[in-house]
C-alpha cells in the first residue's frame, strides 16, 4: 500500500497527467487519487474487489477529474457506472472490461467526445438507443 500511496503523492506533487494502478490488494479506490485535477489518463486495473456480494460502483468523486480523456477501469468487479461519469465532457476513451455491468444508462449519451468505448465481457443486456447519438464513437466493444 505505501508503494501507491507515494505513487499518488508524487503524481499530485508534480501534476502528472498520467497515473496507472493495479490494485490487487485493495477493497476501495483511494479517494486522494480525486485529488489530482491535472490527470489526463487514469488506470486502476485487476482489483478493487470489494466485499463479496457488495455492488461496486464507480466513485462519484469521478466527476472531479475534469480534465480526464482516457478513463480504464476494467478488471475491477464493477456493478454500476455512477451518473458523475458522465461529467467528464472531454472524454474520449473509456474502458470498462471484464466488470460486471449490466444496465448502460442512456445518459451515456451525454460523453459527446467519447471515440472509443469497451464495455467487453460485462452482463449488459440491452443497449440503449442514445449510444447511437455519440457523434465521434467509433470504436465499440460489448463481445
Amino acid at each position: 500500500m505505501d508503494k501507491h500511496f507515494h505513487l499518488i503523492q508524487d503524481t499530485i506533487r508534480e501534476k502528472r497527467t498520467e497515473l496507472h494502478i493495479n490494485l490487487p490488494s485493495w477493497e476501495e479506490i483511494p479517494l486522494e487519487i480525486f485529488n489530482i485535477k491535472s490527470l489526463k489518463v487514469l488506470s486502476i486495473t485487476g482489483g478493487w474487489a470489494g466485499t463479496r456480494g457488495k455492488k461496486n460502483k464507480i466513485p462519484k468523486e469521478i466527476a472531479q477529474l475534469s480534465n480526464l480523456e482516457v478513463l480504464n477501469l476494467s478488471k475491477n468487479q464493477i456493478t454500476e457506472i455512477t451518473s458523475e461519469l458522465f461529467e467528464l465532457e472531454k472524454l474520449s476513451q473509456l474502458y470498462l472490461e471484464k466488470n460486471n455491468i449490466s444496465i448502460l444508462p442512456e445518459s451515456i449519451s451525454k460523453l459527446i467526445n467519447l471515440e472509443i468505448l469497451d464495455l467487453g465481457e460485462n452482463d449488459i443486456t440491452a443497449i440503449p438507443r442514445e449510444l447511437g447519438s455519440i457523434p465521434n464513437l467509433a470504436s465499440l466493444n460489448l463481445k
